[in-house]
């Protein structure tokens, strides 16, 4: 039976004859009443909007409605089936099907990049400009895009939406422009935002190829476990110009017997600039399809899409950001910490950020006096961790890592992408697909993974192991590289491919066999080390992976 997108198939409940069907015993029937035409889903969203005459109804629509959706994101076939519908008439989710944007997960990433560059069009159609023109200096490379981005503000009255419309780029004294200079430009940029001396990105703990903003405190630290750090960040205008800020601060450091010490708020200010203009040139890369070529943890990345309070799990996304810290706080709520003499504070280091004047001053003689902080307004830093508060220890500690004591940044860097491409568009995706829209694609060989790959508690020869590999083979080179991303944190083959893989303590790529078919796979990615259960067929592993590196470990959440 086929169904259309008015009245006609429903019954005297609105529904179609999908809402009724079985989606796990009889597929083939299901597929058929979906492939004639997929628009017709545009009832679900109309069944969640429309009005009903009681609270059962209601409390049936959004039932049925459910258990369609979550069928559509967890079967491999029904996922297919939409996502091509959706590739060959983008329109619909614009328009009839634009409430599939509320499912995470739902849409694939090749309709998500569609649907963004989409999006990009029409905004660049809605405010035409021209080109940002940026001249830099290779001597002073982060210092001189700033100010050619003021220069841009100044004589445009919006470099962002320049920036939207594309960049071009100069070296001072060279000649050259068009896309090469660009694209060696993107290349010093992200090598340059890396360098220690600068106190922007470092690597983090579980993964040195993923960086995350570098922590800096005053002589004093934090009053309130970070809570001055995000006071200052919501007190900032957010009408300021950038060049007012940086003006400033050299009117005052000229005046310092100590201009770059970071306890002039107006020295921190010039950090946090750049990490505002480092915002903007991640949109401009984004806005004109290009690459970058920087690797930015998941957590970072989770802040920088979404302002939202919730956007991490505590202590969940403490796991590959620092393994040690997780497994001593996991270790804590699992056994009684009053031993541990553990309070409620935590000792941050003072650092001197004279080494952003001074290149060749290594990071490491830039650390000062260590000072002990609050994590909690609610309590004291004295106050003892026992049974009874340690899961609010834990999250404090999980929160002020990740987010508070690197809130201003984050901020900056948030408030930097989004001036140029609105954060409207890059919600709907996750941080793998992000990391790989802004890094790109890398050519991932599946005999190249299979030759680099160990295993434990089972074989090249185990049913499970088979199926695996068969997998990876008919995976797109998208779905491959968020399995990449899924397993070792990282969505691009290194240099020498898989073998040059590094985890804690070891090489290449592992799989283990362990665990009950009802669950999902698993992954510690600081050990490149992916987790498959004892699944009983090959559709049953190609499912669970499925749903695994889309909608990730804990699978799809209906919300």
């Amino acid at each position: 039976m086929c169904w259309t997108t008015t009245h006609a198939g429903q019954d005297n409940m609105h529904w179609l004859p999908l809402l009724y069907a079985d989606f796990t015993a009889n597929r083939a029937c299901v597929l058929s009443l979906m492939r004639p035409k997929p628009e017709q889903l545009a009832v679900l969203g109309r069944l969640l909007e429309a009005p009903t005459d009681t609270e059962d109804q209601r409390v049936k629509n959004t039932a049925a409605v459910t258990r369609v959706i979550v069928a559509l994101a967890t079967t491999p076939e029904y996922y297919a089936t939409l996502n091509q519908f959706l590739r060959e008439h983008p329109h619909l989710l614009r328009n009839e099907l634009s409430f599939l944007w509320k499912y995470q997960g739902l849409i694939d990433l090749e309709n998500k990049i569609a649907h963004f560059h989409a999006s990009l069009l029409e905004l660049k159609r809605q405010s035409p400009a021209h080109p940002c023109s940026l001249s830099v200096d290779r001597s002073s490379l982060l210092d001189s895009l700033h100010m050619s981005l003021v220069h841009e503000e100044l004589s445009s009255g919006c470099p962002q939406r320049n920036l939207l419309h594309g960049f071009e780029v100069s070296f001072q004294g060279e000649d050259g422009m068009m896309l090469g200079p660009k694209r060696e430009f993107l290349g010093l940029l992200a090598a340059e935002v890396v360098r220690p001396s600068l106190h922007m990105l470092r690597p983090i703990d579980g993964d040195a190829s993923l960086y995350f903003p570098c922590a800096v405190f005053d002589r004093n630290g934090y009053a309130a476990g970070g809570a001055t750090c995000v006071a200052r960040a919501h007190s900032r205008s957010a009408t300021e110009l950038p060049w007012q800020r940086r003006s400033n601060a050299l009117n005052v450091s000229e005046q310092s017997e100590s201009p770059n010490d970071p306890q002039h708020e107006e020295w921190a200010c010039m950090r946090l600039d750049y990490f505002n203009t480092l915002g903007k040139m991640i949109g401009a890369v984004l806005a004109c399809s290009m690459n970058i070529g920087l690797r930015l943890a998941p957590a970072f990345v989770k802040q920088i899409l979404s302002a939202s309070s919730d956007a991490l799990e505590h202590p969940a996304d403490l796991e590959a950001f620092d393994p040690a810290s997780h497994r001593s706080l996991t270790y804590m709520l699992q056994n009684d910490p009053s031993d541990l003499d553990m309070t409620f504070s935590w000792d941050v280091t003072h650092t001197n950020l004279a080494s952003m004047g001074n290149p060749t001053l290594p990071a490491s003689a830039t650390r000062e006096a260590t000072t002990t902080i609050p994590l909690s307004t609610t309590c004291s830093a004295a106050t003892p961790v026992t049974v009874a508060n340690v899961a609010a220890y834990v999250e404090r500690v999980s929160w002020f890592k990740l987010s508070g004591s690197v809130a201003l940044e984050i901020e900056q860097m948030r408030a930097g992408l989004h001036s140029v491409v609105p954060e409207r568009l890059l919600r709907y995706f996750s941080p793998a697909e992000f990391s790989l829209l802004l890094n790109g694609l890398s050519d991932v060989s599946v005999e190249d993974w299979r030759r680099a790959t160990s295993y434990t508690g089972c074989s090249v020869e185990t049913a499970v192991v088979k199926w695996f590999w068969a997998l990876v083979e008919k995976l797109s080179m998208h779905e491959r590289a968020l399995l990449l991303q899924f397993a070792t944190g990282c969505c691009n083959v290194p240099i020498g491919g898989f073998s040059q893989l590094r985890g804690l303590n070891s090489t290449g790529f592992q799989l283990v066999v362990t665990g009950s078919p009802e669950m999902l796979p698993t992954a510690s990615t600081c050990f490149n080390l992916l987790k498959l259960p004892s699944y009983t067929s090959a559709d049953q592993l190609e499912e669970k992976v499925l749903i695994a590196i889309r909608h990730g470990a804990r699978g799809f959440a209906y919300a």
